[in-house]
């Protein structure tokens, strides 16, 4: 895992898109490697949080959960293999990233 804040937001995104394409081709028993990679870049990016200016940590730390809650869904939606529970759990996960990604990015 990489030490500065953007190649950790950088990985993070491409995982997210890994994650998207598993989900659009149905390739569901390989959702939890990118998920649970993206779980431990969130998990490094978290001390990071705390250069950032108050306002931004509130959205950023709450993002960041959420961010670890919902890999922890797609691996568990993706065990049963179903489309539509795996598609919300990535639309909060993308959701969760985005605003943890622009806290970040915007605070540079």
């Amino acid at each position: 895992i990489p030490e500065r804040t953007a190649e950790i937001v950088t990985l993070l995104t491409t995982r997210n898109e890994e994650i998207a394409s598993l989900v659009r081709r149905g390739d569901f028993s390989l959702v939890w490697i990118p998920a649970f990679q993206a779980k431990e870049l969130a998990l490094a990016l978290a001390p990071h949080l705390e250069q950032l200016a108050p306002p931004k940590r509130q959205v950023a730390e709450p993002a960041l959960h959420e961010l670890v809650r919902t890999a922890w869904l797609l691996d568990a939606y993706a065990d049963v293999g179903n489309r539509r529970q795996i598609e919300a759990a990535h639309a909060a996960f993308t959701a969760a990233l985005n605003g943890l990604v622009a806290s970040v990015r915007e605070s540079r």
